[in-house]
Order: structure tokens, then sequence, then C-alpha cells
């Protein structure tokens, strides 16, 4: 062995890094259940399209959400009053939110639409536990003027899919949703 040090010989081998995952470039860690599993942020779910929710929803949810207002205040038995008196800003940072976090795989927001023509009919969100892995919240919306026997399919589709790969196993303690879990 030569001793130089820019020998590849004589240089002890390192391993190469892993990447870090989607989302720990910037400091947001995925939650540890999702970490390896690719849920994906568009998807056909019956007669509905579920698509990743963005800041590109901005006008289409801001109207969903004022016309359902009265509706929605205490759907995700958080103690809020959201939406009410949302602001076009105040939307759209939730919508950046519900981006970032679907990216760095820690919480899911769809669009739910109608796959007959793509109208915004509301909102589905899976909200993992950090606390314990194998738990998530889950919640859907249904703006207040879309078709009813359209909105009553949509629940146990949407739950289906969940107990079914990519989705790890999981136990849905919390169910909250516009029309309710049949």
């Amino acid at each position: 062995s030569c001793r130089r040090r820019s020998c590849p010989t004589c240089l002890p081998l390192t391993p190469r890094p892993k990447p870090p995952p989607p989302g720990a470039e910037a400091g947001v860690e995925p939650h540890p259940a999702f970490a390896d599993r690719a849920i994906p942020a568009r998807l056909r779910l019956g007669p509905f399209h579920l698509r990743g929710l963005g800041p590109e929803d901005l006008d289409a949810d801001l109207a969903a959400l004022r016309e359902s207002e009265a509706a929605l205040i205490g759907l995700f038995d958080d103690g809020t009053a959201w939406p009410e008196g949302i602001t076009r800003e105040q939307n759209l940072v939730d919508l950046c939110w519900h981006r970032r976090e679907f990216e760095a795989r820690r919480s899911f927001a769809w669009v739910i639409a109608d796959a007959r023509d793509d109208a915004y009919l509301g909102c589905a969100y899976v909200y993992p536990a950090f606390a314990a892995e194998a738990r998530a919240k889950v919640v859907w919306w249904f703006r207040s003027a879309a078709e009813e026997a359209l909105a009553e399919r949509f629940p146990r589709l949407f739950l289906d899919w969940l107990a079914e790969a990519p989705w790890p196993p999981m136990a849905i303690f919390s169910v909250h949703g516009l029309p309710p879990a049949p």
C-alpha cells in the first residue's frame, strides 16, 4: 500500500450515507408507520377521484368551506369552530400545510372530486397518531350542495380502501364524516 491520501486503495472505505426520507431534508420526519409507504396522491375510488389537497385548490376549497360552514363546525372534534370566518389567507396556509404534511408522509389530505366531471365535492383526511403508530383519525366532508346519494357512497369506499395496501395495519380510533359512516 502506498499511503498516499488520494489513493483509493489506501483510503478507508466509508459507507455512503442513506438519503434522508422525503420531508426530512427540511427537518420534518415522516410518521414511522409511513416512512417506507407510498400513499397515492391521486386515486380513483369508485365514482370519486381523490387528489392531494394543496394550494391550487384554494378557490374551490374556500367556496366549499363557506357554503358548508355551519355543518363543518365541530366536525374535527378538536374544540375549534373551524372553518368559521376563515379567510382566503388562512385557508391558503392550511392548504400549504396539508401539502407539506402529505409530502412528508405525516398526514394525508385529499380533495374528493366527482369522477364524472371532476367537480369539487369535499375533502378526506387521515391523521396518524404519533403516540401509537398503528392508530389514525379519519375525517371527511362533502359540501352542502353535493348530491346526497353520491356522498353516501363515500364512507364505505374510503374506509375499505384504508384497510388495504398500501396502508399499514392500523386501528381507526376516530371517524368523523359528513355524511356519517354507515
